[in-house]
């Protein structure tokens, strides 16, 4: 099935440079003719603005963090999370491992 896909894209890709070329070889060719300047295929360009864009939210975000909090603990970095549960202490082992907590009907992975 992939493989017919792919085959049937090849096909149409093929029928569209070959319309492409029997049109323009159809032209009469201008004693002025103008010169145009390809920029390359429109998805490049897109994936390049994707990557620009999220490079820029990126860079946003970092500015938005707090001065010191590259060098603040883990137990208090967690303290935002206060807003989405309130009332809970949220603590950070030492030792390396996963913890599950369940408060209600939140659970709480560490």
């Amino acid at each position: 099935m992939l493989a017919t896909l792919i085959d049937q894209l090849a096909a149409t890709r093929t029928a569209r440079r070959r319309s492409r070329n029997l049109r323009a070889g159809a032209r009469p060719m201008s004693a002025g003719a103008s010169w145009s300047l390809s920029l390359g295929p429109a998805w490049a360009w897109a994936v390049l603005a994707v990557v620009l864009v999220g490079a820029v939210a990126l860079a946003m975000h970092a500015r938005a963090l707090p001065d010191g909090a590259a060098e603040t603990p883990g137990a208090v970095a967690l303290g935002a999370l206060q807003p989405i549960a309130p009332g809970l202490d949220f603590v950070v082992p030492r030792e390396s491992g996963i913890s599950l907590t369940q408060h209600g009907g939140l659970a709480l992975l560490v």
